[in-house]
């Protein structure tokens, strides 16, 4: 008898610890802010970086235009090394390099087709933005919402803001509008950073960096908050 209640005892010290454990890590995930870095332009060409990181960079992962994602924890790269071929014969290398700079020259061109259609598809999400808010009947859910989303803004704004953005919609009226829009959020207009409106021509052309700190405890508090509005979710299918 003594022998089980040893067993049960031990039973419930390892569950009792692998439960505190668990609540221990997930306060961690909701508590301790996310930090992200995003730079980016599309002036001469289109480039983006993002990073994210986690509990100062024990947990990091970043993410550029061409593809390239990388996990790192304790700064070590998580995923698979490509190794290296050694070639003995000095023609076997010569065609190498042929091959790898016809596979360069491949990725450039795809690059390029990458980058132009997302600066179309940027144009195509601009209008659609603007659209959204000359319709009067969505004015009662931007109202309904106004006061969560100034509150979630508050917590995603970035601290710090460096770059510059013009922009233009190729319509006075849609650009005077889409500027006093964006004067509602301060976050735009801090010092090192530039929002030029272009009221003559249609263009969206940025170039900057942007960081700041999130903790998911308020992302998931909204996130609940619009799963559970029927109004808001046509809202977002609307603009997706």
């Amino acid at each position: 008898m003594l022998v089980v209640l040893s067993i049960l005892k031990w039973l419930g010290i390892i569950f009792l610890v692998i439960v505190l454990l668990f609540l221990f890590l997930l306060s961690l995930i909701l508590f301790v802010p996310v930090r992200y870095y995003v730079k980016g332009e599309n002036i001469d060409e289109i480039q983006y970086f993002v990073r994210i990181s986690f509990l100062f960079r024990v947990v990091s992962w970043s993410y550029r235009l061409n593809g390239k994602t990388c996990l790192k924890v304790f700064g070590i790269p998580i995923g698979k090394r490509k190794k290296k071929k050694t070639v003995s014969h000095a023609v076997g290398s010569e065609t190498e390099e042929i091959e790898s700079a016809k596979i360069k020259s491949a990725e450039i061109k795809s690059e390029k087709k990458r980058a132009k259609k997302e600066k179309k598809s940027h144009k195509n999400y601009f209008k659609s933005f603007i659209d959204f808010f000359k319709e009067k009947e969505n004015w009662s859910i931007i109202k309904k919402f106004k006061n969560k989303i100034i509150k979630l803004l508050k917590y995603l704004v970035p601290y710090k803001v460096k770059g510059k953005v013009v922009f233009g919609t190729g319509d006075p009226c849609n650009t005077g509008l889409l500027t006093g829009l964006i004067s509602l959020f301060p976050v735009f207009f801090q010092k090192g950073f530039e929002m030029n409106p272009d009221f003559q021509n249609k263009i969206f052309e940025f170039i900057g960096y942007v960081k700041g700190k999130i903790r998911l405890i308020r992302v998931l508090i909204f996130a609940i908050h619009i799963l559970r509005d029927k109004e808001m979710m046509k809202v977002i299918k609307k603009l997706i």
